[in-house]
């Protein structure tokens, strides 16, 4: 009696494992009509596959940890792996099938929508800013372009003529250091007296 309550327990508990395997063969198949769909390149894949790895290690460990107090048994992985190879294998290849059809239709709906909705209003947005905004922006844009080159102008005309007076400010006080020593000049002269004449040289 005891060992067919045994066997009873152990045979829902493979059930179990098959329904786990079975459900990450959902998990799976999620990633690869991401596949499908976007086409990622080898980065994205590689991230995919460490995230459904992880997560079939996970929920291992606490399926175990659940029904056999995380001790590993050869028949429940054997049935994890089971119920993961049932899906693939039928449903998996069914899904795989269908998928891109499903895709496909997806896509062509939402071009529709796109072309419906969206497009009329990207070429109305186009028309007025053709005739209502670039019109003004280009008034704007010419009126701050001649308001720098006014400034740009001024602040050339304002350093030219702080240039000029420096310019003639050294030129006042080199003339007037010129006249300074000529008055000192001739004041020593005027100082000395009036200078001796030189004698000719007689001619023989």
């Amino acid at each position: 009696m005891q060992f067919n309550i045994i066997n009873s327990e152990q045979a829902l508990i493979f059930l179990y494992s098959l329904i786990l395997g079975a459900g990450l063969g959902v998990f799976y198949e999620i990633f690869r009509i991401l596949r499908i769909a976007f086409k990622p390149n080898a980065i994205a894949l590689f991230i995919q596959d460490v995230i459904f790895f992880a997560a079939l290690a996970g929920a291992t460990f606490v399926f175990l940890l659940a029904v056999n107090d995380g001790k590993p048994r050869w028949f429940l992985l054997f049935g994890e792996g089971s119920g993961f190879a049932a899906y693939y294998f039928t449903i998996g290849k069914l899904v795989s099938k269908i998928a891109p059809v499903v895709i496909g239709a997806i896509n062509k709906f939402l071009d529709l929508l796109f072309l419906i909705f969206i497009k009329p209003f990207i070429i109305f947005s186009s028309f007025l800013k053709r005739r209502l905004f670039s019109p003004a922006w280009r008034k704007v844009k010419k009126s701050f372009i001649k308001f720098k080159n006014n400034v740009k102008f001024s602040l050339k005309k304002h350093r030219l003529l702080v240039y000029n007076s420096i310019i003639d400010t050294r030129a006042k006080a080199k003339i007037k250091r010129k006249k300074i020593k000529l008055s000192k000049d001739l004041g020593a002269n005027e100082e000395k007296g009036p200078s001796e004449p030189k004698k000719e040289r007689k001619k023989i």
